[in-house]
């Protein structure tokens, strides 16, 4: 028993061969970690490969995004006027066409295959359909990409669908052959899924503000009447007694006696004394800030065609009107002899008459009858008859609606059908009257003379009539007239979509900007009961009435009244005077048109609720700073596509 014990003992004490197994162990462990190391070195590498093409498909999509803001930065509505590099074919709404993406700058011209029409609604039928991968397709582009692309859909501000904002929708990819026309998206396995931004951006411009008033240094000018919407200046604000709807806005301080009215919103006073007004305006700024160039609504008319630059030295101001047909007409003006200021004294825009009775040698007929109207002649002047060396000049005192009378007595007879002129040489008005009837494809246009809007009376063919009986432009579209001059407003302006009884029931969705090198004046022969409505800017001058400022009388009886429906910036002074020299200021009303009131006072006639330029800018329209602000950014479904908005 004690042998076979030993026996057992000295054999469990045998080391032989453990080393071996020892290593064999060893070596299965390390070669387990061994694979499992490299398993996942392998899908770190392949998760971070896969990452940076996920990034690149990410910054693709911010690549587009960042393309559209800089293209907004030029022209504030560039998504009204041209399909873009890589967005989406687009359906119209009006006429069922449809238009692609651009493939260069003249693509988007008036007549170019991209070019959008200012106003049209859209729809994207085909989907994602259009890729832009920058350097090394048939394209061509600044931005390199290096075999990703992006694609775009927009959606513009809309009423219908509660947004004042643009939404940018930016989906990137990677490309499967960046020499392909068109490109395509790699949809294989290996290959990193799309990814989409949303993007809503919204310009800060003057149209943002009812007032943007110069910084005053002292109280001269002060503001009174009744105003509606918000007013901001870089300095003081000086207040005399007004009725204020809205915010008032000052840098440094508001002064004076003033009425913060109820029922408006936004509603308080933001100035070093009050709530910080970085509560409200990011930075300060002014309008040398605005970067207003009327020279680029120059270049921007010069593309339509027949051109919407209107410059003539022997013009002493165009007479500008719109029509609910969404035309557009301009009138050479012109006077007989001096240069008085079309501010004060009607030029003359119309053309040549013919008489309808013979007339004898030697004769002095109390009147000259003639065809066709004698509105477009002044009242009391001279007109000449007749053609090279057999030209009278007659000097009448009165007219009827076909009828000059006088008292002149003549040197040649005249048959009928002879030219009854404004102008002496015997030749008359040798250029169109008018001298543009049309629609510009782009909504630009500029006047290198002074720029007189709508007229007081009657024009022929061209004119609505406003609520209380005068003549008025309707404007049916969206245009932005920019003056080297004076812009005069001389008539009623109303909307052609207008939401009140001064207009045609609908949507709102016309808007006029007017943008003066030098003075916005109110007409000495604008009516009585003035009734207009534009955003406007004065660069280098005063926003005010002509004859308040100037001492004329306007020989007008009866009460004297002004609703603006709009927005104002200046650099001068805005000056309204009660009585004959201007218009009544406890009757001038000046009404927000951006949304910050909702409804507007029944003392004002035919006011309702006004936002056109809470949804639209003026085409062109200067954006404060040059910057759009971002209201949202955020990474949605690759599969996300905006809203269209409904047709209209």
């Amino acid at each position: 028993m004690k042998s076979i014990v030993k026996r057992l003992r000295r054999l469990l004490e045998n080391e032989d061969g453990i080393a071996l197994a020892t290593v064999v162990c060893m070596i299965s462990v390390l070669t387990v970690l061994g694979v499992v190391l490299i398993d996942q070195v392998t899908a770190e590498s392949n998760r971070a490969a896969s990452s940076v093409r996920s990034d690149a498909v990410y910054q693709a999509a911010e690549a587009g995004i960042n393309d559209y803001i800089a293209k907004l930065t030029e022209d504030s509505q560039y998504y009204d006027h041209c399909v873009a590099k890589g967005e989406s074919t687009r359906l119209r709404s009006d006429n069922g066409a449809l238009v692609s993406h651009s493939t260069s700058t003249a693509s988007c011209l008036p007549g170019g295959a991209s070019f959008w029409q200012s106003g049209v609604r859209w729809s994207y039928p085909s989907g994602k359909d259009w890729w832009f991968g920058g350097t090394g397709n048939a394209y061509g582009n600044s931005t390199a990409l290096r075999g990703f692309a992006y694609n775009l859909m927009v959606t513009p501000p809309a009423a219908s669908l509660g947004t004042n904002y643009l939404t940018i929708v930016s989906t990137g990819c990677k490309v499967v052959d960046m020499n392909a026309t068109p490109l395509q998206c790699d949809t294989s396995t290996l290959s990193p899924p799309r990814r989409t931004i949303e993007v809503r951006v919204r310009p800060m411009t003057p149209a943002d503000f009812q007032y943007i008033v110069p910084d005053m240094s002292s109280g001269d000018p002060c503001y009174a009447s009744n105003i509606y919407g918000t007013m901001y200046s870089p300095g003081d604000l000086y207040m005399c007694d007004a009725h204020v709807y809205g915010n008032l806005e000052a840098e440094t301080l508001v002064h004076g006696a003033y009425s913060m009215m109820t029922g408006s919103s936004p509603h308080g006073i933001y100035d070093q004394n009050h709530p910080n007004i970085r509560d409200v305006v990011k930075n300060k700024f002014a309008i040398t800030d605005f970067g207003a160039s009327p020279s680029s609504i120059k270049r921007l008319a010069g593309t339509n065609v027949p051109t919407t630059d209107f410059e003539d030295a022997g013009a002493a101001a165009w007479r500008i009107n719109f029509s609910s047909n969404g035309n557009v007409q301009a009138w050479k003006c012109v006077y007989q002899s001096g240069a008085p200021d079309p501010a004060s004294s009607q030029p003359f825009c119309g053309g040549d008459l013919t008489t309808t009775a013979s007339l004898s040698a030697n004769s002095t007929p109390s009147a000259i009858t003639v065809s066709g109207s004698t509105a477009e002649f002044p009242s009391s002047g001279t007109i000449y008859i007749g053609t090279g060396s057999n030209v009278d000049d007659y000097t009448y005192s009165s007219t009827t609606a076909t009828s000059f009378k006088g008292n002149t007595k003549l040197s040649h007879s005249h048959s009928v059908g002879d030219k009854v002129s404004y102008l002496s040489d015997g030749v008359g008005i040798t250029w169109s009257v008018p001298w543009y009837n049309g629609v510009p494809s782009v909504g630009a246009i500029y006047t290198g003379q002074d720029a007189i809007i709508s007229w007081p009376t009657a024009i022929a063919g061209y004119s609505g009539t406003s609520q209380d009986g005068s003549p008025t432009s309707q404007v049916n579209g969206r245009f932005t007239l920019a003056s080297g001059q004076d812009i005069i407003i001389a008539g009623d302006d109303h909307y052609a979509s207008e939401p009140s009884p001064d207009g045609i029931s609908g949507p709102d969705d016309d808007v006029l900007g007017l943008i003066s090198s030098g003075n916005l004046w109110l007409a000495k022969y604008a009516p009585n009961q003035l009734w207009w409505r534009a955003a406007t800017m004065a660069l280098s001058g005063d926003w005010s009435d002509y004859c308040a400022r100037h001492s004329c009388n306007r020989n007008l009886s009866g009460l004297s009244q002004m609703t603006f429906i709009g927005t104002l910036a200046y650099t001068g002074e805005s000056v309204m005077q009660s009585g004959n020299y201007g218009y009544d200021t406890d009757r001038v009303y000046r009404i927000a048109d951006n949304g910050s009131m909702t409804t507007c006072p029944t003392t004002a006639p035919g006011c309702t609720a006004f936002d056109a330029l809470q949804f639209l800018v003026p085409p062109n329209y200067p954006v404060i700073g040059g910057m759009q602000t971002t209201v949202l950014f955020h990474e949605v479904p690759s599969g996300y596509t905006p809203p269209a908005v409904p047709a209209g």
